[in-house]
């Protein structure tokens, strides 16, 4: 992804930070309300655990984001 991009008013990589960092949020304040559920293999315990430190909370988050590949529309000819 060219992180030179800019769509709307935040630069492309600083919108996967935003989200990033909002989505750490949700998980510390569901875990605060006790409404985690956990995620996948993670059980509520471990994300009670993960909330407890934010840079290891926001590193879960980040491995876990969908992060979009894409295939080239048009292939080069081969001569």
């Amino acid at each position: 992804m060219n992180t030179e991009e800019s769509h709307g008013n935040l630069p492309v990589f600083r919108n996967w930070e935003v989200t990033a960092t909002v989505a750490a949020a949700v998980v510390k304040e569901a875990v605060r309300e006790d409404n985690a559920e956990g995620y996948r293999e993670i059980d509520a315990k471990v994300l009670c655990q993960l909330s407890k430190d934010d840079g290891e909370l926001l590193a879960y988050v980040e491995e876990h984001m969908w992060y979009p590949e894409y295939s080239p529309l048009v292939f080069p000819h081969s001569t």
